[in-house]
C-alpha cells in the first residue's frame, strides 16, 4: 500500500519584513531579520535573506535560509562569566536576535533606547556601566558592531559579581578598622586611668612632702625654744657658780 504525505499549501510570505525589505530596494547586503514564528512548524527562527535579480535588474525572488536562535543561546551558554552575566546578540534595529543570562535565555525585545545605542552612535566598540532595561540588572558591558553583518555583539558582567571581592576585601578592612579604632579607644581609657591614678599619687607624695616639712619645720621651732628656755637659767647661774667656786 503506497502512503499518501497530504502536501502542505504553499506559505505566502509577501506581508514578511525579510521578504519586502528586498522588494522595496536592492541594497546587495545580507538582511538578518528579527525573531519569527514560523506559520507551519510554529517555532522561532532567524532569517538570513538575499535578494534574487532578473537579467533586467528588477526583482525576482529571495533566497532564505533560518536559523534557529537557540544556536546561539546554546552557544553563549557554553561561555562561563559568572553569576548575572549576559550576552546578546542585537540588530541594528534594537531587536534581541539571541540573548543569553546564567538562568534564562531570551529573543525579541526592543532594546533600542538603551544606554548601548547612545554609545554606539559615539564608537562601533566600547565599554560603558549600566543597568539592563530587560531584567534591571546593573552590569558592565563590551560591545562591537560587526562590520559584515547588520548585528551587534554584547557582554556584560555583573558589576555586584565584578565588586563582589572588593567588597569581601572593603569589609574586612572596614572590620579591622573597627577592632584598632575599639582596641585604640580602649588603650586611650586604660592610660587615662593609669594617669589619673599617677596623679593621685603625685598629689600624696606632695601632701606628704609639705607634711613632712611642716613636722621638721615645728620640731626644728621646738628645738630652738628648748635650747633658749635652757640658756636664759644657765646665763643666770654662771656668775654665781663661778663665785662659790673662787671661794672655795
Amino acid at each position: 500500500t503506497q502512503q499518501i504525505i497530504p502536501k502542505r499549501p504553499a506559505a505566502n510570505i509577501r506581508d514578511r519584513e525579510h521578504f519586502s525589505v528586498h522588494v522595496a530596494e536592492d541594497t546587495g547586503n545580507l538582511f538578518i531579520s528579527k525573531p519569527v514564528l514560523g506559520r507551519s512548524s510554529g517555532k522561532w527562527s532567524l532569517q538570513f535573506t538575499r535578494r534574487i535579480n532578473k537579467p533586467d535588474g528588477s526583482f525576482g525572488g529571495i533566497v532564505v535560509t533560518s536559523l534557529d536562535p537557540g544556536y546561539f543561546t546554546e552557544f553563549y551558554k557554553s561561555v562561563t562569566l559568572g553569576a548575572g552575566s549576559v550576552t546578546s546578540l542585537v540588530g541594528n534595529d534594537g531587536i534581541i536576535r539571541a540573548r543569553r543570562t546564567d538562568s534564562s535565555s531570551e529573543i525579541g525585545q526592543d532594546i533600542g533606547q538603551s544606554t548601548l545605542f547612545e554609545k554606539i552612535a559615539d564608537s562601533s566598540a566600547g565599554s560603558y556601566i549600566g543597568t539592563s532595561s530587560v531584567d534591571s540588572v546593573s552590569r558592565i558591558y563590551a560591545y562591537r558592531r560587526l562590520k559584515d553583518y547588520p548585528l551587534i555583539v554584547t557582554v556584560g558582567i555583573s558589576e555586584e559579581s565584578v565588586l563582589s571581592e572588593f567588597k569581601q576585601h572593603s569589609m574586612l578592612m572596614t572590620g579591622l578598622g573597627l577592632a584598632m579604632t575599639a582596641l585604640l579607644l580602649l588603650a586611650t581609657a586604660a592610660l587615662q586611668r593609669t594617669l589619673k591614678a599617677q596623679e593621685r599619687v603625685n598629689t600624696a607624695m606632695e601632701n606628704s612632702a609639705r607634711e613632712a616639712l611642716e613636722a621638721t619645720r615645728i620640731k626644728s621651732e621646738f628645738i630652738s625654744r628648748i635650747s633658749h628656755e635652757l640658756r636664759t637659767p644657765l646665763t643666770a647661774v654662771r656668775p654665781w657658780w663661778k663665785r662659790y667656786a673662787e671661794g672655795a
